[in-house]
């Protein structure tokens, strides 16, 4: 009885040319079992999501009856291997479309990543030129109200004192900025140095200013705001890196500093002017090299977290080609306040 139940069997589900029992043939089709090998296959209970994901069901015949396996889907881009080692032209496909789609994802986070430093970049950039605003502004102020004042300016010639006070201060907060990045880079710690500091300078400033002709200081601003505004202009757009001079510039400073040292101790006016228009030039070409650093778009720029020390830098730029050209115009006019 065994025998012709297993006879019928096998002619419902004949075996194919690896041993294995395939679909029902003949006129006795019926629908497959499923894993479990007591109810038929039921088409509408069909996963269309595993199909999509390139799997499809084949009926194999074990021991216990025919069950499922699922197979890799014709379409499926798995990178697989044959038995020999060999990828197979659908993989090679697959493996082509998926290196594709990586290096669209590489240059989509490429992109985006370039478009977070021009943001972060760009805010650094309107923080610097902030700060160094207010400080031109400081400066401005205290130079104008030392020059319309004669109150506060026989203040400042009777309290000698005061001036030196001012001096040391300074020096002392621009060498804790320059020197320690850390309380750069501290709030509020960093705005307060810078603010001690911008209140000295344009102390000392606007004594030096005081004791000018208005009209000769009225003309230098004018002539630095102009040169400082072109010289921004052309940093931004020239192909020119000026960031890799920084040590030229500090060779060329250092050898001015002790030349301008030497020359306190003469009084000959031709030296005096070409020294002044030696260090206005100089400072000219640290213009363009601050400007550039803050910028970022050249060999090397300023971090991010750096915008106290950017300030300060283009601050004293602008401060130094000032008083520079302040000197050759009381020069050329000969009303020097020495």
């Amino acid at each position: 009885m065994y025998g012709n139940s297993q006879n019928q069997y096998n002619q419902q589900y004949p075996q194919n040319q690896y041993g294995q029992q395939g679909y029902p043939q003949g006129n006795n089709y019926q629908q497959p079992y499923n894993q479990y090998g007591n109810q038929p296959y039921n088409q509408q209970n069909f996963n269309q999501q595993q199909y999509n994901q390139g799997l499809q069901q084949q009926p194999v015949m074990g021991q216990g009856g025919p069950y499922y396996q699922y197979n890799e889907h014709p379409d499926s881009k798995v990178n697989k291997k044959d038995k020999k080692g060999r990828k197979s032209s659908s993989s090679s496909d697959g493996d082509e479309e998926n290196l594709g789609y990586f290096q669209q994802d590489s240059q989509n986070n490429q992109s985006s990543g370039l478009t977070s430093d021009k943001f972060l970049r760009s805010g650094f950039v309107t923080k610097v030129y902030t700060i160094l605003s207010a400080q031109m502004a400081v400066t401005v102020i205290l130079c104008a109200y030392s020059m319309s004042s004669q109150k506060f300016k026989n203040f400042q010639l009777n309290n000698p004192g005061l001036m030196i006070a001012a001096l040391v201060v300074n020096i002392i907060c621009l060498l804790v900025l320059i020197c320690s990045r850390d309380q750069a880079r501290k709030v509020p710690n960093n705005y307060i140095l810078l603010g001690v500091f911008t209140l000295c300078e344009s102390y000392l400033v606007s004594f030096i200013c005081s004791m000018s002709n208005p009209k000769i200081v009225f003309l230098a601003a004018l002539f630095t705001m102009a040169i400082f505004l072109s010289l921004t202009l052309y940093a931004c757009t020239t192909k020119s890196d000026f960031t890799t001079m920084g040590g030229t510039l500090y060779v060329i400073g250092m050898g001015l500093f002790i030349f301008g040292f030497f020359l306190i101790f003469t009084n000959n006016n031709v030296m005096h002017l070409i020294y002044a228009t030696a260090c206005a030039v100089l400072f000219g070409f640290y213009i363009l090299y601050d400007t550039q650093l803050i910028i970022g778009n050249k060999s090397y720029k300023y971090s991010i977290d750096d915008y106290i020390i950017a300030s300060l830098e283009l601050y004293m730029d602008i401060i130094g080609l000032f008083l520079q050209l302040l000197e050759i115009l009381q020069r050329l006019s000969g009303s020097s306040s020495d």
